[in-house]
């Protein structure tokens, strides 16, 4: 999927950047669903689904679209050595070990 096409998936053009950059090449039906929902537009949802279906990206697409609407965010997970994996994946991805981290403000209010 390009660019161009993540653009018709609800997301604006800087996010389907990063997502591109990222190495994302196409959704799961969970992903766009969630998409059509508003994951991307500050909009609360619940995603229920199963295992290796995709939640995480969406949990991703979500955090970099209230952040840069300057939100704060809180991602919930089931166990502490999770939690400790999802603040390294997200501080890899996003925070300050990214090769293109969000600006410091953003940051600054969601992971740490």
């Amino acid at each position: 999927m390009s660019q161009r096409q993540l653009l018709h998936k609800g997301l604006d053009d800087w996010l389907s950047r990063k997502l591109t950059s990222w190495g994302i090449t196409s959704l799961t039906d969970v992903q766009e669903k969630a998409l059509s929902a508003g994951a991307a537009s500050a909009t609360s949802l619940i995603v229920s689904a199963p295992t290796s279906s995709g939640k995480t990206l969406i949990a991703e697409i979500a955090i970099l679209a209230a952040l840069r609407r300057g939100m704060k965010v809180t991602y919930l997970v089931s166990h502490r050595a999770l939690a400790d994996q999802k603040f390294l994946d997200f501080t890899e991805r996003i925070g300050e070990g990214a090769k293109e981290p969000l600006a410091a403000s953003a940051t600054d209010q969601s992971i740490q």
